[in-house]
């Protein structure tokens, strides 16, 4: 005789498995999408004047205080250098900055004009 009424009850064991796993996945977007939202606005908002670069030094991101620090706007720094902003006597100095932190190393500090 063969056993098929096993196969309806693993089915449905699995499919209760996976919709359980599917709320959970759910829940965990719910909150990394609140976590993200959050982020954007403390970056946005925040005191500090805070640039995303590549390792070019292109500026991928700033915030408002970044640009104003520059008197410029973000949609005008978008893409452009972080170093044709500085003065010249600083931009060895950046460089340099830029190198060591996208060669992973940490905690890297200098002060640029």
């Amino acid at each position: 005789m063969n056993n098929d009424s096993s196969k309806p009850q693993s089915s449905a064991a699995e499919e209760f498995a996976l919709e359980v796993n599917f709320q959970a996945l759910e829940a965990q977007v719910v909150h990394l999408h609140s976590a993200v939202t959050r982020l954007q606005l403390f970056f946005r908002d925040s005191p500090a004047a805070l640039f995303i670069l590549d390792d070019q030094g292109r500026i991928l991101d700033v915030n408002t205080r970044g640009a104003a620090l520059l008197r410029s706007t973000r949609d005008i720094l978008l893409r452009r250098t972080l170093v044709s902003s500085l003065v010249s006597s600083s931009r060895t100095t950046f460089a340099s900055l830029l190198k060591r932190v996208f060669e992973g190393q940490e905690q890297q500090r200098s002060e640029v004009q």
